[in-house]
């Protein structure tokens, strides 16, 4: 079992690298963490296969305690010290087993399928005798065994060709569909006083003014600067708006009175669980008429019943009371930490 300490210090920076040994019970864990710049939160956990349970647990941990960032999650366990030098063998067990390997062995027309083969890499020779054994005992008649991906492990691939396959499958790359995926381009959404619609060149000039203001943009929880490569230009802010929706990582409303640009509606971090978060703000000569609560009310209604989300989520400041009374007024709390109040909407 993998134990996690709850003593954790929070970092600042999005870019960084850690390491963590440990024993525990005669098993050697090494836990190792690196972290780049990122608009959102990407954790990616390794671990070996036997403590694959734990996957959800670390990386709801990482979750936790990281807004965003790319983080890389390496986690290895050496059980040798663990291991028990006598054996014996539970005959009546192994063969209830061996029956059960007989009816799991999957036969795919004249195909053996093999998924499962573990054995511990410092007995030399274990691994050729597994693979012989098992073709021995469960492809008679078959004309071919089919040794499954190599998941782009270079170990694991040498170890293959080591049988000398008569072929490699073609690899099939598999991308991830969320509810932003079927929509072309941005809908129009309207209200008693304001249109929703996608962001134009001509929105540009006020587009840049928003993003760019650092006494409103406090309050955003985001600062453009963390992900900024070379010298700002006008084109910025309005690409990487188009580039998100191009790639179905959010979709960026412009929020318009009278035909005329005062803010904008963001739907982002999407979990691919039906779940996102909406985030709203306007230019400082609108703010206090309400357009951020109609804005963002018609876009949570859009979200959850035509978009197909099933929650959506919203968070604040603590200091932030004006965005805490929009906030109250159109969904229900969910928690708080030391940074943040958070809501939430359900269908």
């Amino acid at each position: 079992m993998l134990l996690w300490r709850e003593t954790i210090h929070l970092v600042k920076s999005m870019t960084g690298y850690g390491r963590a040994r440990e024993t525990r019970n005669g098993r050697d864990i090494t836990v190792e963490v690196r972290s780049v710049n990122n608009r959102y939160l990407d954790v990616s956990v390794k671990m070996p296969r036997n403590f694959i349970f734990a996957e959800d647990a670390v990386k709801a941990m990482v979750q936790r305690y990281t807004s965003r960032g790319k983080v890389d999650v390496f986690v290895t366990v050496d059980a040798s010290a663990a291991d028990v030098t006598q054996v014996s063998v539970n005959r009546e067990l192994a063969a209830q087993y061996a029956a059960a390997l007989n009816e799991l062995a999957e036969v795919c027309g004249d195909t053996l399928v093999c998924h499962i083969e573990k054995a511990l890499p410092r007995y030399e020779g274990v691994y050729p005798f597994i693979v012989q054994s098992f073709a021995a005992a469960f492809s008679p008649g078959l004309s071919w065994i089919n040794r499954e991906d190599d998941a782009g492990d270079r170990g694991l691939r040498t170890s293959k060709l080591q049988y000398l396959p008569a072929f490699l499958g073609a690899k099939v790359r598999v991308l991830a569909r969320n509810e932003l995926s079927p929509l072309e381009t941005v809908p129009v959404l309207k209200t008693e006083r304001l249109i929703l619609d996608g962001l134009r060149e001509e929105d540009k000039p006020l587009y840049n003014r928003l993003c760019l203001d650092d006494e409103r943009n406090r309050w955003w929880g985001y600062d453009y600067r963390e992900d900024l490569e070379g010298e700002l230009t006008e084109e910025d802010f309005l690409s990487v708006a188009r580039e998100d929706f191009q790639k179905k990582q959010a979709v960026n409303f412009a929020i318009r009175l009278d035909g005329r640009f005062i803010g904008e509606a963001v739907i982002y971090r999407f979990d691919y669980k039906g779940g996102a978060e909406l985030g709203c703000r306007i230019l400082p000569e609108y703010a206090g008429n309400g357009y951020g609560a109609e804005a963002f009310r018609r876009a949570a209604e859009w979200s959850l019943y035509q978009l197909g989300l099933y929650r959506l989520r919203a968070k604040c400041f603590h200091e932030n009371e004006a965005s805490r009374r929009m906030l109250a007024a159109c969904m229900r709390p969910d928690g708080e930490d030391e940074t943040f109040l958070y809501f939430e909407k359900r269908v």
